[in-house]
């Protein structure tokens, strides 16, 4: 269990300290010689389990905020202490904003340097304290008394402390290890050293670990876990890291682990601003991010889709997006905090949504509602969630979203939907989605072939094109998929058909292409234009053309430009003489094909052009290249 103090400066949170443990964390000579802690101290009291209680004491004083923050991320529960003589103060009230809004769930009420009042004080500043804490709707505990002097209430404090530890709940560790640097210096014989509190995963001698920011890869050699000599370090434990390599290490830095998530800039956040703030804060306005140990600056965006107005006031609890001047780690569920520019007013702070968020002017009510999904406080719910929203979930996207290892078991919301592989990811959907999917791939499907009785079938990319827009991609890909592997759906020719359907031609569309096709057949190298075809058949011109498609589709033909197309024979003997020609090391120009297959430079030019769009050939210059001699013989053996 990790314990901070909070509280105003002079209300004898170290002296507290030094009494429960025995340890001065007062540090520095000039803490020492001006009576005020200025950085982190950190005491441990030995305790029954194999761990000791770990304690943070951090600085009082308004100058010092930054670090208090700094030291009260991932505790488990927090004393704030009052003094009587004084009673609540400014930084009381900070400091408890703080706390709370960083989700530290216990705080218990210390009421030192008793022995300064008398008792109709104490009851008067106990009850101040109590009416504080109701305000902000924390659970209240029963204050504790004591006297920095003579350590008076110490001893049953102290005996309340271990019985909570005892009681403390064990943290899930399955997460990616993260570890926000509150301290970083040099040992004499060991090297670089970071401490800080282990906010997700573990860690364990001889692993890799990165920096942030900066991406170093540093391995650990040597572990110290409440102040204790240790092989791994787990989530909720403060330990000390001997780190070796190369890299910028600094205070306010993450160390992770190698599959963490990316950075981000933009960080999609729920937001609850103080009920005490004085002013607005307008779209855009600057503030400074807090997440663990570290500040970064950046910008406050409204979500626009959530209200029309673009203001930001006291009590407000909105969805928003924080842009930031760097890139930050970040992982759905962490806690930051946010204050203004010039750092002297804390504004709010919340919980990030989505880590990887995105900044968009008119975002939609589907983002909306993906984000408020994501607010859930696990991921099993987050997910069960989306499914009842029947979103469309990338499972790799979502596990780094939420700091999770790839090698996590199965969350059990997954058994909730209905789970399938496109375009090289794992994703997921409700039973429901997907089945509407399903059906209405089906019903398009049936209903191009009632359509279009005389063609082959629809393209792949014609059925993600129109369904892509409503259903999104990867799962048109998915139930495609599963249509074609349970029969529902056919593939033929590269063609989707529906199990057992054979195309029709169209009334008079036979005869019609029998007349082209003789055409072309007795026309030899001279393909004609559709015009002349149309001249020599007497048919329309429209006819031609509609008989000629149809023949592509069939394979029957094929479409060398928008005025001219071809027999499967005839496309083969032009491209034979090109293979010879270029086993001959010859020339493959426009003049030498023209010569060579005694045509038109107007029709030359037209069958080049066609072989390098279908990539047999490739123009370079004014001569022409073989890409693949094997590729006339696959596609035009029909």
């Amino acid at each position: 269990m990790i314990v901070a103090t909070a509280g105003h400066v002079d209300h004898g949170k170290t002296s507290l300290i030094r009494h429960i443990t025995g340890v001065d964390t007062d540090r520095l000579e000039e803490e020492k010689r001006r009576g005020l802690s200025i950085s982190l101290g950190y005491a441990y009291l030995p305790h029954v389990t194999e761990l000791p209680v770990g304690f943070i004491d951090v600085p009082g004083h308004h100058r010092f905020i930054n670090t208090m923050i700094a030291g009260v991320g991932g505790i488990d529960l927090a004393l704030l202490v009052v003094a009587a003589d004084d009673g609540v103060m400014p930084q009381t009230r900070e400091h408890l904003d703080v706390i709370r809004i960083l989700g530290v769930k216990r705080i218990i009420p210390v009421i030192s340097k008793i022995d300064l009042v008398d008792e109709q004080r104490l009851r008067a500043v106990e009850s101040n304290v109590g009416e504080l804490l109701h305000d902000v709707r924390w659970q209240q505990e029963a204050p504790f008394r004591v006297n920095n002097k003579n350590g008076f209430g110490i001893d049953s404090l102290r005996a309340y402390l271990l019985n909570c530890a005892s009681q403390c709940d064990t943290r899930d560790a399955t997460g990616v290890f993260r570890l926000s640097m509150d301290r970083v210096f040099h040992v004499k014989g060991a090297g670089l050293v970071v401490t800080g509190t282990v906010t997700s995963g573990t860690i364990s001698t001889g692993n890799e670990v990165l920096v942030q920011p900066g991406g170093a890869s540093l391995k650990v050699r040597g572990l110290r876990v409440h102040d204790r000599n240790a092989l791994s370090a787990t989530v909720g434990q403060r330990c000390a890291l001997n780190l070796s390599g190369k890299g910028k290490v600094a205070r306010g830095g993450w160390l992770l682990g190698p599959s963490a998530a990316p950075l981000s800039e933009c960080l999609d956040v729920r937001l609850q601003l103080l009920e005490t703030l004085r002013f607005s804060l307008k779209h855009l306005t600057p503030v400074k991010v807090y997440l663990g140990s570290q500040r970064v600056t950046g910008r406050l965006a409204r979500y626009r889709c959530e209200t029309s107005s673009l203001g930001l006031n006291a009590g407000d609890n909105v969805i928003a997006h924080l842009l930031l001047d760097e890139p930050v780690p970040a992982f759905t569920g962490q806690r930051y905090l946010l204050r203004d520019a010039s750092e002297e007013t804390l504004l709010g702070g919340g919980v990030i949504l989505d880590p990887q968020g995105f900044y968009c002017s008119k975002p939609d009510k589907h983002r909306l509602v993906y984000l408020e999904s994501m607010a859930e406080p696990t991921p099993d719910a987050a997910l069960r969630r989306l499914l009842e929203q029947d979103h469309v979930v990338d499972l790799a996207l979502f596990r780094r979203a939420w700091n999770m290892p790839h090698e996590t078991k199965a969350l059990p919301g997954i058994n909730a939907g209905r789970a399938f592989y496109a375009d090289d990811k794992s994703w997921l959907t409700s039973r429901a989605k997907w089945s509407a999917t399903e059906q209405e791939l089906i019903s398009f499907v049936s209903a191009w072939h009632r359509e279009r009785p005389h063609e082959k079938g629809i393209r792949p990319d014609l059925v993600q094109r129109a369904m892509g827009s409503k259903y999104g991609i990867p799962l048109v890909l998915g139930v495609l998929s599963a249509c074609l592997k349970n029969g529902a759906l056919g593939l033929v020719g590269g063609y989707i058909i529906q199990t057992g359907f054979i195309p029709h031609a169209k009334d008079g569309a036979d005869n019609q292409w029998r007349l082209v096709k003789a055409c072309l057949s007795t026309s030899g190298a001279a393909i004609p234009v559709l015009s002349e075809i149309a001249v020599r058949t007497g048919i329309t011109i429209e006819d031609v053309k509609i008989a000629a498609q149809s023949a592509v589709k069939h394979s029957q033909a094929f479409r060398v430009s928008d005025r001219r197309y071809a027999l499967p024979s005839q496309l083969l003997g032009f491209a034979k003489n090109i293979i010879q020609l270029d086993e001959a090391n010859a020339e493959i120009s426009v003049a030498v094909a023209k010569q060579q297959w005694g045509t038109g430079r107007n029709l030359t030019i037209e069958i080049l052009e066609y072989f390098d769009e279908i990539r047999f050939t490739q123009r370079r210059n004014n001569t022409r290249i073989v890409l693949d001699r094997s590729l006339p013989a696959r596609l035009f053996s029909a």
